[in-house]
């Protein structure tokens, strides 16, 4: 991981949960704890696998436009729905511009999702190139 996205990383959870810092804050030879996934690769994975998509952004965020079949769950309530979430299934995360889905991405392995499994879209729904509906 390039060292000036891991620095974004490192301030974003310094920032939203400096009480639960996870290994790699603090640990440059850590890995986070999910895999970016950049617009064109995350539409092969929805195209070509079976996935769940977590968007969490808010409710009239997911109004305005989502990406088919994606489960609304905006980051304030994740806390109480994770449970939602498969965890055995592979996972896109995604909210406006790849920063709130970076926490929620982290407090899904926290709560046991495995790192293989999960994928943050980078630069969320604004760098989003596939399929969308609109409300």
């Amino acid at each position: 991981m390039q060292s000036e996205e891991l620095e974004k990383r490192k301030l974003i959870w310094h920032s939203i949960k400096p009480e639960t810092k996870p290994d790699w804050v603090e640990n440059e030879d850590a890995e986070p704890p999910f895999a970016d996934i950049r617009s064109e690769n995350a539409i092969k994975l929805i195209t070509e696998n079976e996935i769940q998509i977590i968007d969490v952004r808010f409710d009239w965020e997911y109004k305005h436009y989502h990406i088919p079949d994606a489960v609304l769950i905006p980051l304030p309530e994740l806390e109480h729905r994770f449970i939602e979430v498969d965890p055995d299934k592979t996972t896109l995360v995604v909210c406006e511009h790849g920063v709130r889905s970076v926490d929620a991405c982290c407090y899904l392995n926290m709560m046991g999702m495995p790192v293989k499994n999960i994928f943050n879209l980078e630069g969320g729904m604004a760098c989003y190139s596939g399929p969308v509906e609109k409300n």
